[in-house]
């Protein structure tokens, strides 16, 4: 599918050519929430963030409970500066899972903290969540313990698992390299280690 080929095309540094075939698809089925959620995906790891709110809000246009599409979104408004919009599209995300009290712990923490210890708490979330499905034996990939330790700003613990992360047979060892979610590891040089780790490995 050229979605599909789209994502592997922009992992693999051939962005003009990974645009050409999303629009493509987009064309032709202009009205699937997959799509447009795939398309803001592209729009947002080549950092094109007012092209990525559109392809996103279409998603939720077509789906407004799509938790993919809103947890996208809050991170393109972060990436925009707008916090505010940030935190309300997160809390949507926890609301539509049903973590209703977490709603409100995340808005008490803004309103109270500030926007960077928000974002720590929304990393003790999701490290909670991740604990949580190891607990239960889930299979949790190394990438989401990368993600969770960069929002609580521990870059050891981030670089660690994404030595094992780099490692998995998964997407995340090439998506790392290009998503915007991991800028603030991008200067240190173990980054770009890894990165040409993975490139070798192709």
């Amino acid at each position: 599918m050229r979605r599909h080929y789209a994502k592997c095309l922009i992992l693999f540094g051939r962005n003009d050519e990974a645009v050409t075939q999303i629009e493509r698809t987009l064309e032709l089925e202009p009205l699937s929430v997959p799509y447009n959620l795939d398309a803001g995906r592209i729009s947002f790891w080549l950092r094109q963030y007012p092209k990525a709110l559109t392809h996103l809000n279409n998603a939720l246009d077509l789906e407004p409970n799509s938790v993919g599409a809103h947890y996208l979104l809050g991170s393109v408004y972060e990436k925009m500066g707008n916090e505010n919009a940030a935190i309300a599209e997160w809390g949507k995300v926890l609301s539509l899972i049903g973590d209703e009290g977490d709603v409100s712990k995340l808005k008490s923490t803004f309103e109270r903290s500030g926007y960077a210890a928000t974002v720590r708490l929304r990393g003790e979330m999701r490290l909670r969540e991740l604990d949580d499905q190891l607990k239960r034996g889930e299979y949790v990939a190394a990438g989401e313990y990368v993600t969770a330790y960069t929002w609580l700003g521990d870059k050891e613990k981030a670089f660690a698992w994404l030595d094992k992360a780099t490692q998995e047979r998964n997407r995340f060892a090439f998506e790392f390299k290009i998503s915007p979610l991991y800028d603030t590891l991008r200067s240190d040089p173990r980054f770009q280690q890894m990165a040409d780790r993975v490139t070798v490995a192709q």
